[in-house]
């Protein structure tokens, strides 16, 4: 899944009551996918992010921490997952089903799982 292994930590248990994208929201009670069965494209992501007040940022290799807290991953046509930037250098991220981890990096999925970063997105 990590495009290093070992490249992760534990942050929290396994559970189906939410999701890469809630977590990444904030959200911490429901799952998340507006969606359905789907993964959206770049667009469909970035008009439901800014409709919860998210702008977005297609500078993927910009260091500036601060200004950014959402990361989508996958390519332009398939979103295929969220993180939060947890600090310089880490992305916090719920996978899917599964654990609440923490890698190193903004881009730590290899491409067979979840992809490349695709874009930043600041509050």
């Amino acid at each position: 899944m990590v495009s290093t292994p070992g490249n992760y930590a534990w942050l929290g248990d396994a559970t189906g009551t939410y999701n890469c994208l809630a977590y990444a929201l904030g959200n911490y009670s429901s799952w998340d996918w507006p969606w359905g069965l789907s993964n959206p494209d770049t667009w469909k992501a970035d008009t439901y992010l800014k409709s919860k007040g998210f702008g977005t940022s297609k500078d993927i290799n910009s260091t500036d921490v601060a200004a950014y807290e959402i990361i989508s991953y996958g390519n332009i046509y398939s979103i295929t997952h969220f993180s939060r930037i947890a600090a310089s250098g880490y992305t916090n991220a719920k996978w899917g089903n599964y654990e609440l981890l923490q890698s190193y990096g903004w881009q730590p999925y290899s491409a067979n799982n979840y992809g490349p970063a695709v874009k930043k997105y600041a509050h």
